[in-house]
């Protein structure tokens, strides 16, 4: 019984720890353009080994789409549910993408998509 839950727990954690994406701060500007994003959950917690809070965020983004995208980052910043972002996004690969800042860029889309979620 304790083995199961062992495999269980190291399992889990590999699962965890694979899964995260690097995001380096050495970018190439040009490779990347700007859009508006919109935080849409926020999760927070702690590391046991570096003994620090961590937030993990899911967000949406090219809100122009039917359908927009959805990234996922894991930062020290501290956003709030709906909180408005600059997302910036790989010209190559849509769903390249990282948190650049806190802002509106499309005051228009943003409040047609806040409207669809139902957010105030």
């Amino acid at each position: 019984m304790k083995n199961q839950l062992a495999i269980k727990l190291i399992l889990t954690s590999l699962m965890f720890c694979s899964c995260k994406k690097k995001i380096t701060n050495n970018y190439n500007e040009n490779d990347f353009y700007k859009t508006q994003g919109l935080v849409i959950k926020v999760n927070k917690n702690f590391n046991n080994f570096e003994k620090k809070f961590s937030n993990n965020y899911v967000y949406a983004y090219r809100l122009d789409l039917s359908i927009p995208l959805i990234g996922y980052a894991d930062s020290e910043f501290i956003l709030k549910n709906h909180e408005p972002l600059v997302i910036m996004v790989n010209k190559k690969d849509s769903l390249d993408s990282f948190i650049a800042y806190r802002g509106i860029l499309d005051k228009k889309r943003l409040t047609k998509f806040k409207g669809e979620l139902k957010i105030d």
